[in-house]
């Protein structure tokens, strides 16, 4: 299944994480922090093309990639 995106602005998570830096100070434990706010801000993503391209490699899908990982464990007398 493909997931779903919601662009949030910077100036929103960056208004959240300050929220959750005051609930840290108050003794709530949270992932919201102003510094995990900030790193969802950076256009910080990547893809394989490069990697399918220069070195000529084709990656295998999720079903194929579960039963050869099965197979080998089989194989090597990990799982029966």
């Amino acid at each position: 299944k493909k997931p779903v995106f919601i662009k949030i602005p910077c100036f929103i998570l960056i208004l959240i994480g300050a929220f959750g830096n005051l609930l840290k100070f108050l003794g709530i434990e949270n992932e919201t922090t102003l510094t995990n706010m900030r790193i969802l801000c950076v256009d910080n993503y990547y893809t394989n093309k490069k990697t399918k391209v220069a070195l000529n490699i084709k990656f295998n899908g999720i079903d194929e990639a579960i039963g050869d990982a099965i197979k080998w464990f089989k194989t090597n007398g990990v799982i029966k």
